[in-house]
């Protein structure tokens, strides 16, 4: 498989509920017509941003088949895959594959690690479920502790396994997995505000979630970088910035708010994921409206 097909820009696509806390499956279609025309590479599903962990596995199914009926083959879909449970991961595995998914990522164990061995094996059997490219997790900040280079090394002789989901900010970590790979693994850096960086560093592109508002923004970045006009570039992720500081201030459900400003109803977070009162809501939108929030909407 030629791995390049998977560069560039996914939005870590938004679960969107209702006011009773089901799945809208409703607004799916509507937010991948907004991104298919904004010119992403794809969806990234079900991952941490979709409270995928929280959903049941009849939910995570029907989100990726609705998905799928929706891109209709106009763009990748990455399915993560993720679950306490390896048997959970390899269900979804198989269903991702029948259903017409092009790729699966997942987490290493999370609750039940017993070290390294147990994610070796834990991935292993993912592998052997399936015949989908595979993007594994390096996200210090969920899992105990990284994913060693050597470590690593013994996971990517694997079949399957073609990159890597990079959720750190060690962008020199980062650049040795590449090198020690011969760059036959292809990374999708996580964090959005230094998308360009992780870029300039060798990323083949990125996966986050304001790209769920912005990704006209991304987009454009991605490609000014390609093109080789690093100031345009960074012009983008300096305003995208201004955008992710005031998110990150107020957590919680910043995301789903702000996605509603862009004329998506998400709904809020399902428990235990916490939901801003309205006091700070209004003040929210107030702090993204002052950041120039529409203009990067509408011209990225």
């Amino acid at each position: 498989m030629d791995i390049r097909i998977f560069k560039g820009v996914y939005p870590a696509s938004l679960t969107p509920f209702k006011k009773d806390g089901s799945v809208n499956y409703g607004v799916i279609p509507k937010m991948v017509e907004f991104h298919l025309k904004n010119g992403v590479t794809g969806f990234y599903l079900c991952g941490n941003t979709g409270q995928g962990l929280i959903l049941s596995v009849e939910e995570r199914k029907e989100i990726i088949k609705t998905y799928v009926e929706a891109v209709k083959g106009k763009a990748e879909i990455i399915v993560h895959i993720g679950d306490n449970s390896t048997n959970v991961c390899c269900e979804l595995a198989k269903y991702s594959e029948r259903i017409g998914a092009d790729a699966i990522s997942s987490l290493p164990p999370i609750v039940y690690s017993e070290g390294f061995e147990s994610t070796y094996q834990h991935y292993k059997s993912i592998c052997q479920s399936t015949s989908l490219p595979l993007f594994i997790y390096n996200m210090p900040g969920m899992v105990e502790g990284n994913i060693t280079l050597d470590n690593f090394l013994r996971l990517f002789k694997l079949k399957n396994i073609v990159g890597m989901k990079f959720t750190s900010y060690n962008l020199y970590e980062m650049r040795n997995i590449i090198e020690a790979t011969k760059g036959k693994l292809l990374v999708l850096s996580g964090p959005d505000e230094i998308a360009l960086p992780a870029l300039v560093m060798g990323a083949g592109g990125n996966i986050g979630s304001t790209q769920n508002i912005f990704s006209l923004a991304f987009v454009n970045m991605y490609k000014k970088f390609l093109e080789g006009n690093i100031f345009a570039s960074q012009k983008i992720q300096y305003k995208l910035n201004r955008i992710i500081r005031i998110l990150l201030k107020y957590r919680k459900d910043s995301l789903k708010v702000a996605i509603k400003m862009a004329g998506f109803d998400c709904g809020r977070n399902r428990l235990p994921g916490l939901n801003l009162n309205k006091e700070e809501e209004k003040n929210l939108r107030k702090e993204l409206e002052k950041a120039d929030f529409y203009q990067l909407l509408e011209k990225g």
